[in-house]
């Protein structure tokens, strides 16, 4: 899988056609740390706020996209990048040593681009939970893209060890959600985590502090989840099945508690492509469904 990076741009021009601004390529040995298989696959994330993008690349190395301020976007200026020269952040060489990120989001409401990195320095599986569990960490990194310095502003231990991904939320909730297979658990800077356990799995996958979801039964894994608002998203599992979530906050705009509404429930097909024919103008295909 290639590591590169192209930015287009929407021509409002007669043309109405992607123009490609500039292509970045970082395929040198020297960010590989001597791997020549089995590489992570890169994850691109951008600031909300659009003042930068970051990109994920062998697992540890961070690039950053600055956006420059006077960047065009009426589509007439088309030859020159609206990057600001990159640069990269070895995470593995921080105070933190950061390896095998998780999931990695910005964070809305801050000053300046805040990069939030759920990863597992040290990994551990079911077989072993009796002696190591709770092996996930946060790292959250604030982006001086001038100075080129990017401080740690907020950093958590002893998250449970399936943490899969994470969902930023706007403001005013703000925090972060962090999903693993059994639990949804609610991160937020400035007040205490608040955590619910969504399968009766206990003390048995973690010690985090939990509370049990009643009338609720849900396995996240190869789950997806899109946001509806500040206090609301949709969760869609593997099964078929649609949850509404909906945090439920307090006057001090602080999480007490989640509520699950089943929204819908269908059994996922299974598709198989079979053959197609070429007709005067268009294409007739067969498919079965399993």
């Amino acid at each position: 899988m290639q590591r590169k990076i192209c930015c287009q741009l929407w021509s409002t021009t007669l043309t109405r056609e992607y123009v490609t601004l500039s292509l970045h390529y970082f395929e040198e040995d020297d960010l590989k740390s001597g791997l020549y298989s089995n590489f992570k696959k890169p994850v691109v994330r951008i600031d909300p706020d659009l003042r930068c993008a970051a990109m994920l690349v062998y697992g540890c190395q961070l690039i950053i996209f600055p956006f420059k301020k006077d960047a065009a976007a009426d589509g007439s200026a088309v030859s020159k990048s609206p990057f600001a020269p990159s640069y990269i952040i070895d995470l593995s060489k921080m105070e933190e040593k950061i390896h095998n990120v998780v999931d990695m989001q910005f964070l809305q409401g801050y000053y300046e681009p805040t990069l939030f990195i759920l990863y597992e320095p040290i990994r551990t599986w079911v077989g072993r939970l009796p002696t190591r569990k709770d092996t996930c960490r946060l790292a959250t990194l604030s982006l001086n893209m001038q100075e080129k310095v990017h401080p740690v502003i907020w950093s958590l231990d002893n998250l449970p060890y399936d943490c899969q991904k994470a969902l930023p939320l706007p403001k005013p909730t703000g925090g972060v959600l962090v999903f693993t297979v059994s639990s949804v658990i609610y991160l937020n800077q400035n007040v205490p985590p608040y955590a619910v356990s969504l399968l009766n799995a206990g003390d048995h996958v973690t010690n985090f502090p939990m509370k049990a979801q009643e009338s609720v039964a849900i396995m996240l894994d190869n789950s997806h989840v899109c946001l509806l608002s500040s206090n609301q998203a949709v969760i869609s599992t593997k099964s078929g099945e649609i949850y509404v979530m909906t945090l439920c906050l307090d006057n001090t705009r602080a999480v007490r508690n989640f509520h699950f509404d089943k929204a819908a429930s269908s059994v996922l097909p299974s598709c198989k492509f079979i053959t197609y024919y070429l007709l005067k103008n268009g294409i007739l295909t067969f498919f079965s469904f399993e």
